[in-house]
């Protein structure tokens, strides 16, 4: 095999690992959309249950997130911030090469800010249904961990 046949078939090999890879990551954000379905209405309900200068909120179509704060000289401070989102595979790694399959249910990670400085806590937690979520956010204060 010449040099020049060689380079092709290793163009042609990065090629076809690179379509399978882009499949893959297309798979995985379809079905985190579609797991994610259950939840895209809670940011709505959260946000209609408290006066809208408190809170922000984002939704995608596998991700949400809402912010909790106060106007402040022109912007929005924020006090609390989840990210909202279905649990999914180690994605650290290339899509093709996916660390760990998908798991079940729900993860939120939690930062406070305290004092509206830029001192903060992060905590992730996990649950196990869309139900569990919605609790774990209608409680408020968020303190107790009904997480998994």
């Amino acid at each position: 095999m010449s040099l020049k046949e060689e380079i092709e078939r290793r163009i042609e090999a990065e090629r076809e690992r690179l379509e399978v890879s882009a499949q893959k990551a297309r798979e995985h954000y379809e079905r985190q959309r579609q797991r994610f379905a259950p939840l895209t209405a809670l940011p709505a309900e959260i946000k209609a249950s408290v006066e809208p200068k408190y809170l922000n909120a984002t939704v995608s179509e596998g991700f949400a997130i809402v912010r909790v704060g106060r106007p402040s000289k022109g912007r929005f401070e924020v006090a609390l911030n989840w990210e909202i989102a279905p649990n999914g595979p180690d994605t650290s790694a290339d899509f093709g090469q996916c660390v760990s399959p998908a798991q079940a249910g729900f993860r939120i990670e939690e930062t406070r800010y305290y004092n509206m400085t830029s001192e903060f806590s992060e905590s992730q937690h996990v649950f196990a249904d869309a139900r569990a979520v919605g609790e774990y956010l209608d409680r408020g204060d968020c303190q107790g961990s009904g997480a998994l």
